[in-house]
């Protein structure tokens, strides 16, 4: 069959962000868009339950069908960027998630709502695989660990911002404006995305080109020992993830588990996410100097020790220190494996890979953390830490036969 390549298009015309670093700025700022919207929903959710009359299964119905849908439809953007330009598939995305944002905002029933929150997080979609793929493409194997982990600690201040602002906002003007707000943001990153940024060049000649998006390219992609060991590392290491196990039970454990009232909670979870910004950055650098995979065994065997230690240290001092010390390590997981499925994909279809991994990603997270909500009300909080503790020491164990990338 025919090599399919994404069209090739014209530089937008006064394309501001053309060169590797501005183009991070813009994928950067995207992803932090991205991360405030699932952040700002859990803000809004019980003041729509009161209003609209709704149950927690509703809610629940509502955020696992918009997680599941957005996570499996990765991979077909994957495969859409053979076709069409990336850059048009993440500034189309965060249009629809603008347009969606807004329209949320007018809803009068729980369907309205419904329909306007899953058709964001559709808009959303594109932003991991595509992301990663422009970023890969414009950046050295020497620089790829800082910009992939700028990506992460991009979306990650998102995370740390919206609590606060959307707070402010939602209190003094109602969740409704709050979301025009936010949409009027995200159409700004779309359209500067869409007529801004040129895409095109690229910095890894050795990329394959996109071909034909079969099973035979899937199987080729697998054949790949780095790549192979790096999807069962993610899949296994998924149950200690940052951003998805560990955000879901710290604060969970901060109130039921050591009784701690909303304030304290509050500002203790928020030490945890400053370090999910820090921790990225840091070995994204360390990464590009000592090698993807050192530095990701380094994480494993500190990101083990400290879920431990958070089972020990109660309602002392060293808790902030200890969830500072766990958001600078357990975040910098996902982008250096991101980082080395990069790398390790140089000769093969990169757009591709990504599509298979965020999808798998993804998916095992919604896995682990029912899992581990099975095993608290179990046995407790601190065997759901040995748990996760347990998935960084196997996560190490799945990385030990991969090799370094010479860069």
């Amino acid at each position: 069959m025919a090599a399919m390549t994404t069209p090739p298009l014209a530089k937008p015309r006064g394309a501001l962000f053309s060169k590797p670093n501005s183009i991070l700025t813009i994928v950067s700022a995207a992803h932090a868009v991205n991360h405030a919207y699932s952040t700002l929903m859990p803000l809004i959710y019980p003041l729509v339950v009161a209003e609209f009359k709704l149950s927690y299964s509703q809610i629940g119905l509502m955020v696992g069908i918009a997680s599941a849908t957005s996570g499996l439809l990765q991979m077909s953007f994957s495969y859409l960027s053979r076709f069409i330009p990336r850059r048009v598939l993440l500034g189309g995305g965060q249009l629809v998630m603008a347009i969606s944002a807004a329209g949320t905002g007018f809803a009068t029933n729980f369907n309205l709502f419904f329909l306007g929150n899953l058709t964001a997080r559709i808009g959303g979609s594109p932003q991991h695989p595509v992301g990663n793929s422009i970023l890969s493409d414009h950046f050295e194997t020497k620089r790829r660990g800082f910009a992939l982990s700028a990506h992460v600690s991009g979306g990650n201040i998102g995370t740390v911002a919206v609590p606060l602002i959307g707070t402010f906002l939602i209190a003094n003007y109602s969740w409704r404006v709050t979301l025009w707000f936010f949409a009027a943001v995200a159409a700004l990153i779309g359209l500067a995305l869409l007529f801004l940024t040129n895409e095109n060049t690229t910095h890894d000649e050795n990329a394959a080109p996109h071909s034909r998006g079969s099973l035979r390219d899937i199987k080729t992609i697998l054949a790949n020992r780095n790549v192979f060991f790096i999807f069962l590392a993610s899949t296994i290491a998924a149950g200690g993830r940052g951003l998805g196990v560990l955000i879901t039970y710290v604060p969970l454990y901060l109130h039921e588990g050591l009784k701690l009232d909303a304030t304290r909670a509050g500002i203790l979870f928020t030490i945890l996410l400053v370090g999910s910004v820090a921790g990225p950055l840091m070995f994204g650098r360390l990464s590009d100097q000592r090698g993807r995979k050192t530095m990701l065994l380094l994480i494993y065997a500190a990101s083990t020790i400290l879920s431990i230690i958070l089972t020990r240290v109660g309602a002392t001092w060293l808790l902030p220190v200890v969830l500072l010390a766990m958001g600078i390590v357990v975040y910098a997981e996902s982008p250096l494996l991101q980082t080395f499925l990069a790398d390790s994909t140089q000769h093969l279809d990169r757009d591709l890979a990504f599509g298979l991994y965020f999808t798998i990603a993804f998916g095992v997270g919604a896995f682990w953390a029912s899992v581990l909500g099975g095993v608290i009300d179990r046995f407790g909080f601190d065997a759901g830490f040995y748990v996760m503790a347990a998935s960084y020491v196997a996560g190490a164990l799945l990385l030990l036969p991969t090799r370094e990338v010479e860069k």
